[in-house]
């Protein structure tokens, strides 16, 4: 979206042109709106294996359960449609695409969640950590879906009054008194153990070779980020003392089996001041291609990994994100880094960034204003700005 839209378009596109399957795949499975696959190619159809890995203990090939459950897939799509209209103001592709994209989607989770009481929820998930499956109200999944049919009733006027009572009552797990925010209704209370040995051998899911899928579900062991990544894309609901908290709480008890998992880490200990665990996770995250063992790409680099760790260097030590009122820049490079430079695609126009850690420059090609918030002092962009660090307060 920030270095090549028409890409991020066409992503989207992908997603509309089998907008009628996802519709079919929901009805199979008893919902309304769209249900999108967990893995899909050409075709536009669900790809994911029935099969994969065989139990430890049991000697039988296990079910693949994301297929089945890790519906957030909906919501991300979502998610994604609202990134690039932020990211581009793409007005034409709201009305044409992303308007009933948000519709279809939020349909689904209007039929998906349940009444419970004065409440709503959504029970049977699996949210982004896949070692915790078939769980109840996954923070990350309710966030999502709640933010999924809001923006869907933004969009559509007169899918709104639908939405009202779902918006209203759907349940958000909330942080409790430790300030830990519940990653699903059952998490907290099972049992810890040690995940040394297995945070050695992260990315090789070791831990399987060990514990049946069954026995790993019934531990608070989690195999990427969970809540952290709820934090990650919501951080104006959650302050900085909750977001370290839960950074420190879930990260002691992640594995990193997945290539995702450090690089949003590694944004989130930025934001907490973290600068030396920022850095430490950055650098894993780079090693899983770009590290001393010779054959970890035998089988293709980790786009989405690479596609994190831009997101690592843009979001968290640059500290540029996208806001509705425009872009809030607070840089934080780590200690070894004298500085960096970026493009970075906005509202159709290419804006070049100097990053030092005395001093902020920013050029860009026409004389449209472009609104920034550095280190909360607001600043109007039209060719090119610089700003001295030592004289704005941090």
């Amino acid at each position: 979206m920030h270095h090549s839209p028409e890409e991020a378009k066409n992503l989207l596109l992908y997603r509309f042109q089998h907008l009628e399957g996802a519709e079919k795949k929901a009805r199979e499975n008893g919902y309304k709106g769209a249900l999108f696959p967990w893995e899909s190619a050409f075709s536009g159809d669900e790809e994911t294996p029935e099969f994969a890995a065989i139990n430890i203990k049991t000697g039988k090939r296990q079910k693949v359960a994301s297929a089945l459950a890790e519906h957030h897939i909906v919501a991300d799509i979502a998610y994604a449609v609202m990134q690039y209209f932020n990211a581009t103001n793409d007005a034409a592709f709201m009305k044409q695409y992303g308007a009933k994209l948000l519709r279809m989607t939020a349909e689904f989770w209007l039929s998906r969640a349940e009444r419970l009481g004065e409440k709503w929820v959504i029970r049977d998930v699996i949210g982004p950590d896949e070692y915790t499956e078939h769980i109840d109200n996954n923070a990350y999944t309710n966030y999502m879906a709640r933010y999924n049919v809001a923006v869907a009733a933004k969009w559509n006027a007169d899918f709104a009054p639908s939405c009202a009572e779902f918006l209203e009552k759907l349940y958000l797990p909330k942080p409790n008194e430790n300030g830990i925010v519940p990653q699903d209704d059952t998490f907290l209370s099972k049992p810890v153990i040690s995940l040394e040995k297995y945070k050695k051998e992260q990315g090789k899911q070791g831990i399987l070779l060990d514990y049946a899928r069954s026995e790993v579900n019934e531990m608070q062991i989690l195999k990427q980020a969970d809540v952290v990544m709820l934090l990650y894309l919501f951080p104006a609901l959650f302050d900085a003392d909750i977001m370290k908290k839960n950074l420190v709480f879930y990260e002691t008890r992640t594995i990193h089996d997945s290539s995702l998992s450090k690089a949003i880490h590694a944004i989130i200990a930025n934001w907490c001041n973290e600068k030396a665990l920022s850095y430490r996770f950055f650098e894993e995250a780079c090693r899983i291609d770009f590290g001393d063992a010779p054959h970890t790409s035998d089988d293709g680099i980790h786009a989405a990994s690479l596609g994190a760790i831009w997101l690592m260097v843009i979001n968290g030590f640059a500290g540029l994100t996208v806001t509705q009122k425009g872009l809030k820049l607070n840089p934080q490079l780590p200690d070894k880094w004298e500085k960096v430079q970026f493009n970075f695609v906005y509202l159709g126009e290419t804006l070049h960034f100097t990053l030092t850690k005395r001093d902020i420059s920013i050029r860009k090609s026409s004389d449209t204003p472009i609104h920034f918030n550095i280190f909360g002092k607001k600043y109007i962009v039209e060719k090119e700005i610089h700003v001295n660090l030592e004289e704005v307060p941090l």
